[in-house]
């Protein structure tokens, strides 16, 4: 029996976009939902600051059954950090956990970011994964600037995470994390409303991004880089970085979500019922 984590999918995914229009300063993004859950969160600079290089990805495939039979039971929510770093030790390795991902409240952090991907904001301090190594790349002046092709090599390392994590292994920690899950997700204000809605809500918008296709315009009207045409500049955070990415990333993404849903709803119609 298969039991692993969609939002290690979703964590991937998000780490990709609001970061790489960055220039200088950031300026303080509005939230969406969930003040009071937010602030309990804090900035840690050593989380946020970005790696000089790329870190390493997996060599092998990483497929694996849960061992379902001697699941140990879930802590509570407030004190599942160390719990959740260390089964992703077990099945990531510990330097790749310290490279990508940002362990104090990791599963409160995956609620926010899921949630916000359909809206126009994804504060990225609150990003569940660190930041891609190396800085945004374009050419041209703060008028009129692409992004370069070189740009898009940042992203590999998390593609390549992303594509080597076993789909089944994914969903059977997202079902066995799900509670804890469920219950932040209630604590950012939806004490009615399912997660697992919300998550494949959010699947389904990243697969519907417009396909990227030449080059993509921009301007930096203020710290940050901006799409020039508005109709971009006004997709949701999700939208936006599905298109940064570049063509080719995107592609790969969205075949991997693609199966990943497949999957998805097929292994969790109990969470449909719940």
């Amino acid at each position: 029996m298969k039991k692993l984590a969609i939002f290690l999918a979703l964590v991937v995914i998000v780490n990709f976009g609001v970061l790489y229009f960055q220039s200088n300063e950031i300026p303080e993004p509005l939230l969406n939902k969930g003040k009071e859950i937010l602030t309990v969160i804090k900035e840690s600079a050593n989380d946020l600051a970005e790696p000089k290089e790329a870190p390493p990805t997996p060599e092998e495939p990483i497929e694996t059954e849960l061992p379902t039979s001697i699941l140990p039971p879930l802590p509570g929510l407030e004190k599942s950090d160390e719990f959740i770093r260390n089964w992703l030790i077990k099945f990531l390795t510990e330097p790749v956990v310290n490279n990508y991902f940002v362990s104090e409240k990791f599963l409160t952090r995956v609620v926010i970011t899921v949630d916000n991907l359909s809206r126009k904001h994804a504060p990225r301090k609150y990003f569940p994964i660190k930041p891609v190594a190396g800085n945004f790349q374009v050419e041209g002046d703060s008028d009129h600037a692409t992004i370069r092709s070189t740009n898009d090599r940042r992203y590999l390392p998390y593609i390549r995470l992303f594509e080597k994590v076993d789909i089944d292994l994914m969903i059977d920690t997202y079902v066995y994390f799900y509670p804890l899950l469920q219950e932040a997700y209630e604590k950012l204000g939806f004490p009615k409303k399912k997660f697992h809605d919300r998550v494949l809500e959010t699947v389904s918008h990243l697969l519907d991004a417009p396909d990227v296709k030449g080059a993509i315009i921009l301007h930096q009207p203020r710290s940050m880089y901006e799409f020039k045409d508005p109709v971009y500049e006004s997709m949701s955070a999700g939208h936006k970085i599905m298109v940064r990415i570049g063509e080719e990333n995107q592609s790969r993404i969205k075949r991997r979500l693609g199966s990943l849903r497949l999957k998805l709803i097929q292994k969790t119609k109990s969470l449909n019922k719940s």
